[in-house]
């Protein structure tokens, strides 16, 4: 088998909803860890594809599809991602979604905090964690994969397209990876995965230590459920209402991001000044 077409990003943009769609299609093998991050994190990804393909249900006529926003985390993983990927198949296809840089950031920042990567102030987090911001430089994230593969095979969505014109959106998708558009099930009225009152497991528990792995076997199975959302969750890190970025940070991310918005416009032909206009401020080379 080979997968023929991944969801690449970008992160804390859907691509959990728009995942749970497709791997509800009947047409599609999805993997079975939403995010394996094979391509970004394994150490030998090419000599190690007999793990890889493992996390798919095999059957005759499927479209095999996993989703792992890491591929779009240049620099920070692996840098040749995109090769690694065309080295394992110059038929792959993909799917990225963007959307407001300064709502995608807030949710990332959401995100780290809650999961304990971090521990700092919104404010401190755009100073300090540069990730935040490279994830949003969309143009400069796809383009090698657009130059590698070829821009019929990466399909870029804006996020608010996939929420306020879901049939045309679906379609795009469906004909883009070669699946049937009727039959995807009911579209989406939420997201799949919440940032504000939800409380996430700490990434330190990714890999549990010894103490917490023995203490998971030992508990009965009626409780284990329970008491290990108990050890690895901490409430004190969840958002009861999302963060506000002031407007001098907002001005500061989205100069910092100008050129590669701009640049974005060109690949997708399309207008986004609304990225701009969202956030209070005039879009650069408008006149007052």
């Amino acid at each position: 088998m080979r997968v023929n077409a991944i969801v690449i990003g970008a992160m804390k943009y859907s691509t959990t909803s728009l995942a749970d769609l497709l791997k509800a299609h009947p047409q599609v093998s999805f993997c079975s860890e939403k995010e394996p991050d094979h391509f970004s994190k394994h150490p030998d990804p090419l000599r190690g594809l007999e793990e890889y393909h493992a996390l798919f249900t095999q059957r005759e006529g499927a479209v095999y599809m996993e989703a792992s926003t890491s591929y779009t985390f240049h620099p920070n993983f692996k840098r040749d991602v995109w090769k690694l990927l065309h080295a394992y198949s110059p038929d792959l296809r993909f799917i990225y979604l963007v959307r407001d840089p300064v709502a995608r950031i807030v949710s990332h920042y959401m995100h780290i905090q809650q999961r304990g990567y971090i521990d700092m102030s919104l404010e401190d987090a755009l100073a300090k964690v540069p990730l935040m911001t490279n994830v949003s430089r969309y143009h400069a994230q796809v383009l090698p994969y657009v130059e590698l593969f070829g821009r019929d095979r990466v399909l870029i969505l804006e996020f608010s397209d996939l929420i306020h014109k879901q049939a045309e959106t679906l379609e795009r998708i469906a004909r883009h990876v070669g699946i049937d558009p009727a039959q995807f099930p009911p579209a989406l009225s939420k997201h799949s995965n919440k940032s504000v009152g939800e409380v996430k497991p700490l990434m330190k528990y990714d890999s549990p230590p010894a103490w917490a792995r023995m203490l998971r076997r030992v508990t009965p199975s009626r409780y284990r459920e329970a008491v290990w959302r108990r050890i690895t969750r901490n409430p004190k890190r969840s958002f009861q209402e999302k963060p506000v970025m002031g407007p001098f940070w907002k001005e500061a991310t989205l100069r910092n991001l100008e050129s590669d918005m701009l640049a974005l416009e060109t690949l997708m032909e399309r207008d986004l000044t609304a990225w701009w206009t969202d956030n209070g401020m005039q879009r650069p080379g408008s006149r007052p």
